[in-house]
């Protein structure tokens, strides 16, 4: 079968990953008009995971995460944080910007 789904697009908005060797997301595609735009602002280095697709860390995202729209599922993992899960329902063309505070794992 097919690893991907064809609404994980999740293109890097004007980011190229060029060699970027660990990073899911090899070839980032255009933006199309009707994609919707998510900004996730959180732990720098957390790892951003798009349905089951790993597309970078927070960092990597900063120009925002263009995707289809409709139903995806967001994850945020870093292993100084307790992991983040949320479902996103975005329409066409929206703007969406996520301020999430990971909670930290104690020692």
């Amino acid at each position: 079968g097919q690893g991907g789904r064809g609404a994980v697009r999740a293109a890097l908005v004007a980011l190229a990953l060029g060699g970027c060797a660990h990073g899911a997301v090899d070839r980032p595609t255009r933006v199309d008009a009707d994609d919707a735009i998510v900004y996730v602002d959180a732990v720098a280095d957390a790892a951003v995971w798009i349905d089951g697709v790993y597309v970078g860390a927070i960092a990597d995202v900063a120009r925002g995460l263009a995707l289809e729209p409709g139903h995806h599922r967001l994850e945020l993992h870093h292993d100084a944080y307790f992991s983040h899960y949320q479902a996103l329902d975005l329409a066409p063309a929206q703007r969406l910007r996520l301020p999430i505070e990971l909670a930290p794992i104690l020692p």
